[in-house]
């Protein structure tokens, strides 16, 4: 009885001790992942969310002209990058990141908030007096920066770092909004000879840039962002099994702007992220009314910029709205195009990855209009193609047209994916891509995109004008 007493005291106390360490190892974890989501793991920088949460934070309580935001990148990094290697080019961040934080002390700056977004690209908040910022030389800064980075890393390339500035007039003003304008203004600073600093000028732009700003900062939509359909078709069957969601800004039934003119302004100035978790949104709406009215499950997709994808929690912010609206993953694609692919694989591979463990479909657009090869196809775990229409133009005529689609759309299928052709105009588009054995097309041919109500309309057998 003793000796059952005692092993059952020491079980207890092995017990004790297994749970204490699995406590204590989920805590070590749970805390990690904390710093993870806190901090930039390569810089020890704070994180680019919590930057954006602190930013507010400061700007509403802040006077006009107290603040500025900088925005710094080292050009060409993706050279550099290919160059030196990975390792090298990390280092090269690490200076960067330690000498912005020189700089700031240099120049007698103690409150400002600097973060790291997208590999190479800083930014920094800070308040300083005008006489400071008047005086500050970046030349000399620049100049010092290349040569630190020549001596420690070896690059045998001069190195030259762009640096966007506004002055925040407004600090009502979004954040994100006053990161587009530093980036506008580093964008103009890359395009001028010797220039290492250029300050937003608001006047540089044009007026529709100017009328699509004010209607973003202020949110003046009123309802005009709109989600337009086009239908995919079974080539086989002529069919309709997909969509693609476009976004139309309509008001009063007339087109205020159209997606060429308006789309680049929302990713330059960040509201694409907003754009695009919309159009998602939107999307699971319009799944529901579909599941509710009992047509066939299909496959709708929705376009996400390579902008959205670096956002360091838009994996859970796009799930978030799928749960909300209680729609399967499996029934959304979401649609990468191809310069995404090339602009920053090892930065989006990790977030496309996730959605599609998710459930989510992948499918890689624009395929053929960059400079993607059939290789790349392999840095995203990818379900379907989308053939851009070049490869339907007139400068594949005939019988090369018809090899070249033939033999891409044989390769894609062995990789164990789904084709789909955009751009379809003209019926011997259709022949030609059902001889390749293509999967799916949509296009003009078939139907223009179209608004929601009447793509209901459509999937009930009810006849489109689709001139």
């Amino acid at each position: 009885m003793i000796t059952f007493t005692v092993l059952s005291f020491a079980m207890c106390v092995v017990l004790f001790i297994i749970v204490a360490l699995l406590i204590y190892c989920l805590y070590r974890f749970v805390n990690r992942q904390r710093k993870l989501v806190r901090y930039d793991t390569l810089t020890g920088l704070m994180s680019y969310s919590i930057f954006i949460q602190k930013a507010r934070e400061k700007l509403s309580k802040a006077k006009p002209m107290e603040y500025t935001l900088s925005l710094i990148d080292v050009d060409d990094f993706k050279y550099i990058n290919e160059i030196v290697g990975i390792e090298k080019a990390d280092v090269v961040l690490q200076i960067g990141a330690q000498f912005i934080q020189e700089v700031m002390r240099e120049e007698g700056i103690t409150d400002y908030l600097l973060t790291r977004k997208t590999a190479d690209r800083f930014i920094v908040l800070y308040k300083a007096p005008i006489e400071v910022l008047n005086k500050t030389d970046a030349t000399k800064y620049g100049v010092e920066f290349s040569e630190r980075v020549s001596r420690q890393v070896e690059i045998d390339t001069d190195l030259r770092c762009s640096i966007g500035k506004v002055c925040v007039e407004d600090p009502q003003k979004d954040v994100l909004l006053l990161i587009g304008e530093a980036q506008r203004a580093n964008e103009q600073c890359k395009n001028e000879y010797n220039t290492y600093m250029k300050t937003y000028d608001a006047n540089s732009i044009n007026q529709i840039e100017k009328n699509i700003l004010y209607a973003m900062n202020k949110r003046l939509f009123d309802g005009a962002l709109q989600i337009y359909f086009q239908p995919k078709y079974d080539l086989k069957t002529e069919e309709i099994v997909g969509a693609e969601a476009l976004v139309r800004w309509i008001k009063e039934g007339q087109v205020v702007y159209d997606p060429e003119q308006f789309i680049p302004v929302f990713e330059r100035y960040h509201f694409i992220v907003e754009l695009d978790l919309f159009m998602l949104e939107q999307v699971c709406i319009t799944i529901q009314e579909l599941n509710r009215r009992g047509h066939e499950p299909m496959l709708l997709s929705v376009n996400v910029s390579r902008i959205t994808l670096v956002e360091e929690d838009i994996v859970e912010r796009m799930l978030d709205v799928i749960q909300r609206h209680n729609v399967r993953p499996d029934q959304i694609e979401i649609e990468i195009t191809e310069n995404a692919l090339c602009d920053g694989c090892e930065d989006i591979s990790e977030q496309v990855k996730r959605l599609k463990d998710a459930g989510l479909y992948i499918s890689l657009d624009d395929f053929g209009r960059g400079q993607a090869s059939v290789a790349s196809i392999y840095c995203f775990t990818v379900d379907i193609i989308k053939l851009d229409k070049v490869f339907l133009s007139d400068t594949l005529a005939g019988k090369n047209r018809k090899v070249m689609l033939k033999n891409l759309i044989c390769l894609i299928h062995d990789l164990g994916l789904k084709v789909v052709a955009e751009g379809i105009e003209t019926k011997e588009d259709v022949e030609i891509l059902r001889e390749t054995k293509c999967d799916l097309a949509q296009g003009f041919y078939f139907s223009r995109p179209i608004s929601k109500e009447d793509f209901y309309e459509l999937l009930t057998g009810g006849a489109l004008n689709n001139g």
